[in-house]
């Protein structure tokens, strides 16, 4: 039972309920965080509209994207999380042991240098916010990330950890 009254798959109307298809037609699922969004009309669009910003994305490749959602979830022991985004990425080519190598070293990702670089840095930042520097963000500018990009990734990755404080908050309630 959650704590917020929110649409799920079997009562969404209009507009949820086009998304939630959408999602659950991707990806066999709708993700309980994007339930949640449903609480708020207003909030549910501009989240839809964010998810909608990083899928156009002219620079955090897919894979990447997906990388960082599987890997910041994983930190914070996002179990509903992990399973969709290696879904996603097993889709792309990758095997489960290329999936735990992953979460045991980032370097060993299946992405360009470039790639890796921004991918280490936002999981790192992510677990330890203090211990971003000014010489990250100077070797991530040389492997061509713009500010906008770096910034960008980042906030993808902050974005599960929201999601999932969010859900602990609002998920269940203990009966009066």
């Amino acid at each position: 039972m959650t704590l917020l009254k929110i649409e799920t798959e079997k009562t969404a109307k209009g507009t949820v309920k086009a998304v939630f298809d959408r999602f659950a037609e991707a990806i066999g699922t709708v993700p309980e965080t994007l339930q949640l969004m449903s609480a708020s009309p207003g909030l549910f669009e501009r989240h839809m509209g964010v998810n909608l910003y990083f899928r156009e994305h002219p620079g955090l490749s897919f894979p990447l994207q997906c990388l960082i959602r599987y890997l910041t979830a994983a930190a914070c022991d996002n179990g509903v999380c992990v399973r969709i985004n290696a879904s996603l990425l097993k889709r792309q080519g990758m095997s489960a042991e290329e999936l735990d190598r992953v979460r045991e070293d980032v370097s060993t990702a299946p992405l360009e240098e470039r790639e890796r670089a921004l991918l280490s840095f936002v999981t790192r930042v992510i677990s330890r916010p203090d211990s971003a520097t000014g010489e990250d963000v100077e070797r991530l500018r040389r492997h061509g990330w713009s500010d906008a990009d770096i910034l960008d990734a980042v906030y993808h990755g902050v974005m599960m950890v929201s999601s999932e404080l969010l859900t602990r908050i609002f998920k269940m309630a203990t009966p009066v």
